[in-house]
C-alpha cells in the first residue's frame, strides 16, 4: 500500500478548533469531490505533541494535522495529480492552512490496528542518523526494530511508513522537499496514554529505544484524534 501524508499547519489567525472544523467539514468535501477514486482518507488531528513514552531528541518539523490518503500503487497517485485537481485543492487549502508538505510512503503493517474497543493513536516522525543510508535505515527499521516494537507490553497496532518522496510545492516538478526532514512515519495504537508510558518504560520498551539509537537521530511524537472521511482499505 502507498500512503500520501499531508503535513498540515493551520493558519495562525485560526483557532485549533476552527482549523479542525474547516478541515473535517468543508475541506473533506472538496477532497471527496475531486478525488472520487481515492481508496481511503483519514484526518489525524494533533491533540498532544509531547514526547509520549520516550525521551528522545525531537525534530524540527511540527504539524497541526496529518492527512492520510491511501493508494494501491504509485500509478494511482499519478492519476489524481492533474493540475485542475491540485488547483482546486490549493484554493481551498488557503482558507485554513498556513503550510503543507507532502510525503509519499511505502506502508508496512506489522501489527494490524484495532477497529473496535478503546484505544488511542500515537504518530511519530523519524529522521535517520546522518551516517547511515536510507537502505540501512529501512533494513534496521523493518527487519529488527519491528520485532522489538511488537514485544512492547500493551501494543495494539503498529504500522511503518517508509518515506520515498517529499514535496513542498506540488506545482513544481523539480521540487525535492529536501527541507522536510522526515524519513519515516510511525503509527502506534495503545489502550490509553498511560499504557504508552508503561509500555515504553518497561524493560522491553527500554531495549527497543536503545536499539533506536543505532539508526534514528530524531523522533517527534504526536497523539492524534482520527476522523475517517473515506474508510481505509482492509489489509
Amino acid at each position: 500500500m502507498i500512503v500520501r501524508f499531508g503535513l498540515l499547519t493551520r493558519r495562525q489567525d485560526l483557532t485549533p478548533e476552527a482549523f479542525a472544523d474547516y478541515w473535517r467539514g468543508t475541506h473533506a468535501g472538496i477532497v471527496k469531490k475531486h478525488m472520487p477514486n481515492l481508496h481511503g482518507y483519514l484526518q489525524n488531528r494533533v491533540v498532544d505533541r509531547t514526547q509520549k513514552g520516550i525521551d528522545y531528541k525531537r525534530g524540527s518539523v511540527e504539524v497541526d494535522g496529518l492527512a492520510q490518503l491511501f493508494f494501491p500503487s504509485l500509478a494511482d497517485i499519478r492519476g489524481f495529480g492533474d493540475e485542475a485537481t491540485l488547483k482546486a485543492l490549493k484554493e481551498d487549502e488557503d482558507q485554513f492552512l498556513g503550510g503543507i508538505a507532502i510525503l509519499t510512503a511505502l506502508q508496512n503493517t506489522v501489527v494490524t490496528p484495532p477497529t473496535s474497543g478503546t484505544f488511542v493513536k500515537r504518530m511519530s516522525f523519524l529522521r535517520k542518523r546522518p551516517d547511515i543510508s536510507i537502505e540501512q535505515f529501512q533494513d534496521e527499521w523493518f527487519n529488527m526494530h519491528s520485532i522489538l516494537v511488537k514485544r512492547i507490553p500493551g501494543l495494539l497496532g503498529y504500522r511503518q511508513n517508509l518515506v520515498i518522496d517529499r514535496q513542498t510545492d506540488r506545482f513544481n516538478a523539480a521540487d525535492t522537499g529536501a527541507e522536510v526532514n522526515v524519513d519515516g512515519v510511525v503509527e502506534l495504537w495503545f489502550e490509553s496514554t498511560d499504557a504508552i508510558e508503561k509500555g515504553f518504560r518497561s524493560p522491553r520498551g527500554i531495549t527497543t529505544m536503545t536499539h533506536a539509537q543505532e539508526f534514528i537521530s530524531e523522533i517527534s511524537t504526536y497523539m492524534v484524534e482520527v476522523t475517517e472521511i473515506i474508510p481505509e482499505p482492509k489489509a
